[in-house]
């Protein structure tokens, strides 16, 4: 009958006491003008005061100068209209130290409606402030690098941009460093090297080895850049990431190849014109030798003649005489030496033909001159290049020309003939490895035609045809599916290069598998037009 009310046992003032030291956020009352009246023991252990230190003390001598008077002054504002004050404090330790904390003071009313006191709670936020702060200047001096490097730089996480610098903005063509953030990384990746590249960035984030690759990318352009990353995992803004280092090797490339075009030019000129002076030196000699050969035979086959007149006019005076020569007509097979010699000769001197026809067109080839602009007959240099080609052709393929009538275009002779050379030394090829499997051999067409102000070439084959997960590989430097030793991974980067930086016109293909590919070169008739 006599046991305490629940209710009562609640609010006794040690039921309270206990109940606010337990708390962990530091809480004191102080009176309506701010002097400290209580103060619970997550308080005492924040600030290192004990209660004889602070009981009665304005707690506004406790506030550290790194409060403003302006910021006391809001405050002080706020409580006077009756408003719960939110916000953060620089406080003072009981060292001296300041601390700053996030705080909430609140007004108590009695029952008039008046404040009687104040109820502050602190959060001691210091160690998150400096944190914080760390977090900002080693973003500042990362941005501060990283802004002003060459070098692309680029962080992702679960597979998206986090941060890109101005460099790598620059490189892929965009002009805002916020058309990346957010994007997935493998939307800049071609294709065909998606998986490879999602692999790295997976095994990248999982803290392996730092890696090293070369990427396909993709600039707004649609055009493809060569790129040499380096991928480390790292930590950005809170959190796991992987940092990339994206150097452009687009430039280095087209460097590379065109240093690997000037040199390919100047041995192939070198033994176009050495063996075209060597094989046109011993022909003259043939030349000259078939030639005074005609010319005897004539004469010979003449003087038989008139040794048989003549015999049958002394048959009867000289009748042992005549009969010896008869005898050594029928003993050196005169007649078939008349019917057979004229023919002979008329081959030697076909054959001469061909070889200077060679000469000739090696001449053309490599002549030295042929990357100057000039006037050039195609057709012209399409059949010169035929000639030189034949070797790689003639055992696997014939070869169709259509021709049709050009006018003459302005180009670099020399460059083009390398172009027509690698197409179709590759027609060769893939024509070979069909006569491998099958025993059959190929065709390869030839074909020219005036369209409006350009010429379109086309040189076709009836070879393996181009599989369709590499072709949008197939002008890229260095990629090649032949066997080692057999391809550079060079002819067609080279032949695009010719063909569209130095000629301003197009090169591309159309295959399908098993039953070929041709390749289609348009330019412009009257040259490159060069910019105002």
């Amino acid at each position: 009958m006599n046991a305490v009310p629940p209710c009562q046992t609640a609010c006794d003032p040690a039921v309270k006491a206990a109940a606010l030291d337990s708390v962990d956020d530091a809480i004191t009352i102080t009176t309506a003008d701010g002097h400290i009246v209580y103060a619970n023991d997550s308080w005492y252990r924040l600030t290192g005061f004990s209660l004889e230190q602070v009981l009665g003390v304005d707690c506004m001598t406790l506030v550290s100068p790194l409060t403003t008077s302006k910021d006391v002054a809001v405050i002080a504002e706020t409580l006077r209209a009756g408003r719960a004050w939110h916000g953060e404090m620089w406080c003072l330790r009981a060292s001296g130290e300041p601390y700053l904390a996030r705080c909430t003071t609140s007004p108590v009313r009695g029952r008039d409606g008046r404040t009687t006191n104040l109820v502050t709670i602190q959060r001691d936020i210091s160690a998150f402030r400096r944190a914080a702060e760390k977090q900002r200047a080693w973003e500042a001096s990362f941005h501060a690098l990283t802004d002003h490097l060459p070098i692309g730089i680029a962080v992702q996480r679960d597979g998206r941009f986090v941060y890109v610098n101005p460099s790598l903005v620059q490189s892929l063509g965009y002009t805002d460093q916020a058309e990346l953030l957010t994007r997935p990384v493998l939307d800049l990746v071609v294709p065909d090297q998606r998986d490879a590249v999602a692999a790295a960035l997976a095994a990248a984030g999982d803290g392996r080895e730092p890696l090293s690759q070369e990427w396909r990318l993709v600039r707004v352009t649609g055009a493809v850049m060569l790129a040499e990353v380096s991928l480390i995992p790292s930590f950005f803004d809170g959190g796991p990431a992987v940092l990339g280092t994206v150097g452009d090797l687009t430039e280095r490339r087209q460097l590379e190849t065109r240093l690997l075009e000037s040199d390919r030019m100047v041995a192939i000129g070198t033994l176009a014109a050495g063996i075209a002076h060597e094989i046109n030196t011993p022909i003259q000699f043939v030349g000259d030798s078939a030639h005074f050969l005609g010319g005897a035979l004539g004469d010979l086959i003449a003087m038989l003649g008139r040794y048989r007149a003549f015999a049958e006019r002394v048959r009867e005076g000289l009748p042992a005489e005549v009969a010896a020569l008869k005898e050594g007509e029928a003993a050196l097979d005169v007649p078939y030496i008349e019917e057979s010699a004229p023919a002979a000769v008329t081959r030697v001197l076909d054959g001469v033909e061909r070889v200077a026809t060679i000469v000739r067109a090696m001449k053309e080839f490599g002549h030295p001159g042929g990357d100057a602009p000039t006037s050039t007959d195609l057709n012209r240099a399409l059949e010169a290049t035929l000639v030189v080609a034949r070797n790689e052709i003639k055992y696997v393929a014939d070869v169709e020309q259509d021709l049709g009538e050009l006018p003459p275009v302005i180009c670099r002779v020399n460059g083009l003939n390398q172009v027509f050379l690698n197409l179709l030394v590759n027609a060769a090829h893939a024509v070979g490895d069909v006569m491998k499997a099958t025993g059959a051999r190929g065709r390869i067409t030839v074909r020219s035609r005036l369209e409006g102000d350009h010429v379109h070439i086309s040189i076709a084959d009836t070879g393996t045809g181009i599989p369709e997960a590499i072709r949008s590989r197939v002008f890229d430097p260095f990629f090649t599916t032949k066997e080692v030793g057999k391809g550079t991974g060079q002819g067609l980067a080279i032949a695009r290069s010719i063909i569209v930086d130095k000629h301003g016109g197009r090169i591309h293909f159309d295959s399908e598998l098993g039953k070929g590919t041709t390749f289609h070169v348009h330019l412009p008739v009257h040259g490159r037009a060069e910019p105002s």
